[in-house]
């Protein structure tokens, strides 16, 4: 439940969830420690398809369903493939739905003329992705602000994103303080804000994942982490327990409940006549070091040598 880094993050093709790489890489890394025969997702816990059609296809399903997030990926694809009149088509979809990312898209493509320049359209697409959290877009609405000459509109566009980690943002910033339009005060609260920003996107850094306390399954950050997960794996979880408490209950112990003889390491045999508990440690010792001991301390007492 860390914030998601500024930079691309991978999308899950079974539900559309955006991963952040070191979610990711736990995934994969724990796949292969325990040689599992294929990825699940990190989030649904459904099998990840092995080929690119695979993920496509449930893509195109979440598609069907209206996910906004799938739009935009698929959107940002068909951009990246100069497929223009798709990727309008898939971002004008997903930005209908609240996407953020896709009214960003769609801002740049009306500014970028991929279709025909809008400015008034280019400026709502920035507006209603910087009310959704969306760095970049808050930005463009600062330069925006500065070109026109609306300089304190700009200052507080460039203050909120800055707060939200976005690099570029800061060094406007810094850029205005010395043409003295940014007071000392709020520079620094910007850099302090800023900082607490990008240290709570590299936080998972520092952080050991920690396995679900009753399965093997997932591996948590936090324990707010493993709380919001626990409706979508509770139904696998249940299953996995059940497999390992009986891989538990059938697998051969290196000896009995009686352990070993903490003097000699032989097993203690199962019959309590054989061994004795010392009353100072509560060691379970065998007869033959009981008497061993005895007869030790027997000849000490009689000056054998």
């Amino acid at each position: 439940m860390l914030p998601l880094s500024l930079d691309p993050n991978s999308m899950t093709s079974c539900c559309s969830k955006v991963i952040c790489k070191g979610c990711d890489l736990a995934n994969e890394k724990q796949k292969m420690e325990e040689s599992q025969s294929q990825i699940l997702c990190p989030f649904c816990r459904h099998p990840v398809p092995p080929t690119d059609e695979g993920i496509d296809l449930n893509t195109m399903k979440r598609i069907e369903a209206n996910d906004p997030v799938a739009m935009r990926h698929v959107g940002t694809r068909c951009y990246h493939e100069g497929d223009y009149d798709s990727a309008f088509e898939y971002f004008t979809k997903a930005s209908g739905l609240g996407e953020a990312d896709a009214h960003y898209q769609l801002s740049t493509m009306y500014r970028d003329g991929f279709v025909e320049e809008n400015k008034k359209k280019e400026l709502y697409h920035l507006e209603e992705a910087a009310i959704a959290g969306h760095p970049r877009a808050r930005c463009n609405l600062a330069v925006l602000d500065c070109e026109n000459g609306r300089t304190k509109r700009a200052v507080k566009h460039f203050m909120i994103a800055a707060k939200l980690g976005h690099d570029l943002s800061l060094e406007n910033l810094k850029n205005l303080f010395i043409g003295g339009a940014v007071t000392k005060e709020d520079l620094a609260t910007a850099i302090r804000a800023h900082q607490a920003a990008v240290d709570a996107m590299k936080k998972l850094d520092d952080i050991e994942l920690k396995e679900c306390a009753t399965c093997d399954l997932v591996k948590y950050c936090s324990i707010d982490c493993e709380q919001g997960d626990k409706l979508q794996h509770e139904r696998a979880c249940k299953k996995r327990a059940a497999e390992l408490r009986e891989e538990l209950l059938f697998k051969q112990p290196e000896s009995t409940h009686r352990g070993d003889c903490p003097i000699c390491f032989l097993p203690l045999s199962l019959d309590k006549q054989k061994s004795s508990m010392a009353s100072c440690c509560s060691k379970l010792v065998c007869n033959g070091c009981t008497y061993a001991n005895q007869k030790r301390e027997y000849e000490g007492r009689l000056g054998y040598k």
